[in-house]
């Protein structure tokens, strides 16, 4: 629904991935301003979830993890995410209305 207002940039490493593919859709400036404001809203989101619920986040990886395990499948599902955007939402003649599909997916 906001791919019109703002290419739909809700992902660092989407944008990141989009300015690097080099397909004119986000140019380096663009995309730095975009990964500027991503950063703030993220720490916004998670300041606000604090004050709602008076709670914090205690971990960033499930219990039964360690580090590694953790920055791998991290690694793994962002590339597949970067990977499906630039396959649906920065060739040259896309289907606009399969985007949230192929993404959400």
């Amino acid at each position: 629904a906001l791919g019109t207002v703002s290419g739909a940039h809700f992902n660092p490493a989407v944008t990141v991935a989009v300015v690097a593919s080099r397909r004119g859709k986000c140019s380096p400036e663009e995309g730095a301003k975009y990964i500027v404001v991503q950063l703030a809203a993220g720490i916004l989101a998670a300041r606000t979830y604090c004050l709602l619920t008076g709670d914090t986040f205690t971990s960033l990886k499930p219990a039964g993890s360690d580090w590694t395990q953790v920055f791998i499948a991290e690694l793994i599902w962002t590339a597949v995410l970067a990977f499906i955007v630039l396959s649906v939402a920065t060739v040259q003649s896309s289907l606009s209305e399969f985007f949230g599909l192929a993404i959400g997916l």
